[in-house]
């Protein structure tokens, strides 16, 4: 198990080391300190790579890419954190909030300061997934088991490769709107063509806020 490091009594400033870490992502992703110690790359982590750059830039060494989007999300995922992060029970949505309502970070706590970027963007995504959700109108259609005509568009055709070979995995528009979506072992149907279908209600589901209906079965019966 990851061990925290000792406290130090060097202090940073909170917003300018954020900047670093928002920077670092941007370059190679992120990488939690528990990560970095199980895959034995201590030393790689996002909280330390920012660390590393911050005292290279003190140096004239190195520079934030684009500094001007870094600062913008900070204050963004500060106010966030600041203003609206709930932690409830949360060990770590506490110790999070804690650390960012202070203006300066030390050696102890930049791995869980640092761990904010990535929260935000969690947050701003389910944000936007919650969006999209309420813009679709998508519901499911009939019950496992039925059998369903629908004209449909071909939003989607993503191959999948498997142990038995490719998987054509269809994601389909009827004309309500509502998502259906098939996996198809044989030929696939093409991207944005018009058809109609039947099939038969596999299940009923859910992908990113918008409900979707999964067919089996499903046979062409007429095409645009």
């Amino acid at each position: 198990m990851y061990k925290a490091k000792k406290p130090s009594a060097i202090n940073y400033d909170s917003k300018r080391y954020l900047e670093f870490v928002v920077d670092a992502i941007e370059r190679r992703g992120w990488l939690s300190r528990g990560k970095a110690y199980e895959d034995h790359m201590e030393g790689s982590a996002t909280a330390d790579f920012a660390q590393t750059n911050m005292g290279l830039a003190s140096l004239g060494q190195w520079n934030i890419n684009h500094p001007e989007a870094a600062i913008e999300e900070v204050e963004l995922a500060l106010n966030w954190a600041r203003t609206e992060l709930d932690p409830g029970t949360d060990d770590y949505l506490l110790s999070l909030k804690l650390v960012v309502l202070k203006d300066t970070v030390n050696q102890n706590d930049i791995g869980t300061l640092a761990s904010l970027s990535p929260a935000y963007r969690r947050e701003l995504a389910k944000r936007k997934e919650a969006e999209e959700a309420k813009l679709n109108p998508s519901t499911h259609i009939g019950k496992p088991n039925d059998k369903i005509t629908a004209r449909v568009t071909v939003k989607e055709v993503r191959p999948m490769s498997g142990y038995y070979g490719d998987t054509y995995i269809h994601k389909m528009l009827d004309e309500n709107g509502n998502v259906l979506t098939w996996f198809c072992t044989g030929s696939p149907l093409e991207k944005d063509q018009v058809v109609t279908i039947t099939g038969t209600v596999k299940s009923h589901g859910e992908f990113k806020g918008i409900k979707e209906t999964v067919l089996t079965r499903v046979k062409a019966l007429q095409t645009v």
